[in-house]
């Protein structure tokens, strides 16, 4: 049983992949399921930043959830806080206004509608903004948020949704929600997804980990023992 663990362990630590330079280029989209944490995650992302150098007044904040005000009340407290730009873009030409006075910025987080599977107007929402804008923002990096408690099924659901936007890495969240994260573990294999932060609670900016083979094994190995 030990050398079975072992050889699965050795498999895993080689078939993940981990996105070492998450703040490598300048525009970051976020997109995921709704209730996945995404806003929080975006705050701690932010304080991140700021922790490794980037001057607050070099970074910008869009919010294009136009379905939960919670949502927008939530990303303009964190930035006042931490001395960073936030926009609120409810319209596809008001994005274009922001994108045009962003040009000096080091750094832009974007955070979308979270769209359920089937949602079909947040997704097209979702999408339309991100079309609509590519002209405007250069190198951008779309990450998916996911939970680590979700199962396999909607994981793959829920990627298959936002495919069509390219996704370039896995943000993982909830981690300290659940004792199984077999289901999270299998589906970053599957589509070769990287993985570039690890979320372990709510709190901001504390709660938030640079992803890691060590660390994501560390929970898989976890869930074994508990089985």
């Amino acid at each position: 049983e030990t050398l079975l663990v072992s050889f699965i362990l050795e498999e895993l630590e080689e078939a993940l992949t981990i996105e070492r330079n998450p703040l490598k280029n300048r525009v970051h989209l976020f997109v995921g399921a709704t209730g996945v944490g995404k806003t929080t995650t975006i705050a701690k992302i932010i304080a991140y930043s700021i922790h490794k150098g980037v001057s607050p007044k070099e970074i910008a904040v869009i919010n294009l959830d136009n379905f939960r005000a919670a949502a927008n009340e939530q990303l303009s407290y964190y930035t006042n806080k931490m001395g960073v730009d936030y926009y609120y873009a409810k319209s596809v030409e008001s994005l274009r206004e922001v994108f045009a006075r962003l040009r000096e910025k080091t750094l832009i987080y974007i955070d979308s509608a979270g769209s359920a599977p089937f949602d079909l107007e947040k997704l097209l929402s979702t999408a339309h903004f991100y079309q609509d804008s590519q002209s405007n923002i250069g190198s951008t990096q779309t990450n998916l948020v996911v939970s680590a408690g979700t199962k396999y099924s909607d994981l793959k659901k829920i990627y298959e949704h936002f495919s069509f936007l390219n996704v370039d890495c896995a943000i993982v969240t909830k981690l300290d929600e659940t004792e199984d994260i077999g289901n999270v573990v299998a589906f970053l294999l599957e589509t070769g997804l990287p993985v570039s932060y690890l979320s372990v609670g709510q709190n901001v900016p504390k709660d938030l980990e640079l992803a890691s083979k060590e660390k994501i094994l560390d929970y898989f190995i976890g869930d074994l023992k508990k089985g």
